[in-house]
């Protein structure tokens, strides 16, 4: 021909855009793939605005019933074809984000004012609906806009409540085509959502082609202490006995995922339950038992408390009663994951609670002195505690129930290195249960 490449590529390019462009419900703006499963990534592109214009993408997340409210706002300058495209280009100084990150308009959302802090939505079969305006930085005037969805669940994902026995949860079985599946239990921290057990992970985990069991520990149900105290293991190995008895599950050990409070259960399940469990994974746990006792059948691991400072006024870190000294002196207040056989993979954001850091690090240690070699600990800069799952807004401060009333608590991160090691976290968990279980 006689086009040379870059002519050619910048004609091809165009073209593609275009095509794009003219699918979707506006003429300037699109969204790549607009309806994707929460942990897939996404690019924003624009064509057609003019060459090295400046423009101004308003991304909103809202549902008024369950007070969500999260935007981001970010500039970018076009190219000299009057293209915008989040995969290779970034966004001004002074926006939402910073450098090429094509999901960035997304996962850089940060709540307004009256909204909740944290992302913890009420029903994981509905998807989250995202609303994106391009409008000129100059003039205001609206050039495109688009709205697209991010799903928890993929089609043929089954949902069920269960209430066997003891046992108070969520069930998730993956799609027909992988049904006989490895079991999970997941365990959230200290919250519940109205009344009802925090579900996204496992209906995440799920829709990659886990079967999972959203399991609740407090309240959920009339049979259900309100809030926690002492736990006993022996609901949890249960809730692993009927997970693992299913016909859908391909083996006998299960997987256990916990966050926080969720953590240190499953850390505990770990130690006392034997080869009953495959795999363990545990984000911001203390590998102690706080604030109330762990209890198995004759075995007591005993309590440490949290403490809180006497200013009100601003917001603590969750501090541990004694700290670390405390706790290295007394076994019996220690999670003895070395007891375990299973592999362990453990998340710790460095901008956690500084109490929580020394506590993870003095136990992975003691492991590995005691021959533990299956450990992977990883710990993220400038992350915080609450370590969500990709695209979920970066949330540092929220009320805890085991905080006094009128305190919050600060739980850390820097909001866009906090946004990214979410994804890296999340596709870490994910491989370390497909390679274990």
């Amino acid at each position: 021909t006689d086009l040379c490449l870059p002519a050619l590529v910048r004609m091809l390019t165009r073209t593609i855009v275009t095509k794009t462009l003219a699918r979707t419900s506006s003429s300037l703006l699109a969204v790549e793939p607009r309806h994707t499963q929460l942990d897939q990534e996404v690019t924003v592109r624009a064509g057609g605005l003019g060459g090295e214009r400046k423009v101004v993408l308003e991304t909103s997340l809202r549902n008024e019933n369950q007070r969500i409210n999260f935007r981001s706002v970010c500039q970018f300058l076009t190219n000299e074809q009057g293209q915008l495209d989040s995969e290779v280009q970034s966004p001004l100084p002074g926006s939402s984000y910073q450098g090429v990150h094509k999901g960035g308009p997304l996962w850089s959302l940060g709540p307004l004012r009256g909204s909740v802090r944290r992302l913890v939505v009420e029903d994981v079969s509905k998807p989250l609906v995202y609303q994106m305006v391009l409008k000129c930085a100059q003039s205001g005037q609206v050039l495109g806009s688009q709205e697209i969805t991010k799903s928890f669940v993929t089609s043929g994902v089954e949902r069920r409540v269960i209430r066997i026995g003891r046992v108070r949860g969520t069930l998730f079985l993956p799609s027909e085509s992988n049904r006989l599946a490895p079991g999970i239990i997941t365990i959230s921290g200290g919250i519940t959502n109205k009344g009802t057990v925090p579900e996204d992970r496992a209906a995440l985990l799920a829709s990659s082609g886990f079967v999972t069991l959203a399991l609740a520990f407090f309240g959920v149900d009339d049979d259900l202490p309100s809030i926690y105290s002492d736990i006993d293991i022996s609901y949890f190995e249960e809730a692993v006995d009927l997970l693992s008895s299913l016909t859908e599950v391909s083996s006998r050990q299960v997987g256990v995922l916990g966050t926080s409070k969720g953590a240190d259960i499953s850390l505990a399940v770990m130690m006392f339950l034997g080869d009953k469990i495959g795999a363990c994974v545990a984000m911001g746990g203390s590998y102690s038992s706080i604030p109330d006792r762990f209890i198995y059948k004759n075995t007591t691991i005993q309590a440490t408390k949290f403490i809180f400072g006497d200013d009100y006024s601003k917001p603590h870190h969750l501090a541990v009663e004694g700290g670390l000294e405390q706790i290295k002196q007394d076994s019996n207040k220690q999670i003895l994951i070395e007891n375990s056989e299973a592999p362990l993979l453990s998340i710790i954001g460095l901008e956690d609670s500084p109490g929580l850091i020394e506590l993870t690090r003095f136990a992975i240690s003691r492991a590995r002195s005691k021959g533990k070699t299956n450990i992977t600990h990883i710990e993220y800069p400038h992350t915080g505690h609450l370590i969500d799952l990709p695209f979920c807004p970066h949330a540092s401060v929220i009320k805890t129930p085991l905080a006094p009333p009128g305190i919050l608590t600060l739980f850390g991160g820097q909001p866009q290195e906090h946004a990214l090691a979410q994804f890296q976290a999340w596709s870490t968990i994910k491989k370390f249960f497909i390679d274990n279980l």
